[in-house]
């Protein structure tokens, strides 16, 4: 899940939920929407090399620096399992 929010003052938050690994959804996400990123990155301040497809570490290193995570706001039953670990787990999948 992804969203993209304007704050004011020039400032554009992305809002994003995912479960797994945040290396493969970052891999995933821009793969997805890359182009889409670069010409919003072409204008952010300490934006990562671009284009994003060609310097995912950089980018996933900025999408670090800059997450302001929710401050615990949203509650896990699993913090350790992913969705598809409890479908298995509880015979939904498989």
């Amino acid at each position: 899940f992804a969203k993209f929010a304007f704050l004011g003052n020039g400032q554009l938050a992305m809002i994003i939920v995912y479960d797994g690994d945040f290396y493969s959804y970052i891999n995933d996400f821009v793969g997805e929407i890359g182009d889409i990123l670069n010409v919003i990155l072409a204008h952010a301040e300490n934006a990562p090399p671009l284009p994003v497809q060609n310097y995912l570490q950089e980018f996933a290193d900025y999408v670090r620096d800059v997450d302001r995570c929710g401050g615990g706001l949203f509650y896990s039953a699993y913090p350790e399992r992913t969705v598809l670990d409890i479908l298995y787990a509880v015979g939904g999948l498989g």
